[in-house]
């Protein structure tokens, strides 16, 4: 069996994927986070955040 992880990270998130590359599919493991949503205790936004100031 060979596995591969397939990551995508952003500012507000982050996913992962396991994709068997024998069988050619992800057998259903994969995973996301937002770190606003999931991660509230370290109080980071949840969204994009805009300047309240017009420049």
């Amino acid at each position: 069996m060979s596995l591969v992880l397939g990551l995508d990270s952003s500012t507000q998130s982050l996913s992962a994927v396991i994709l068997d590359t024998e069988k050619g599919d992800c057998g259903g493991k994969s995973l996301y986070i937002n770190f606003g949503d999931d991660l509230a205790h370290y109080n980071q936004p949840s969204r994009l955040c805009r300047s309240r100031s017009k420049r």
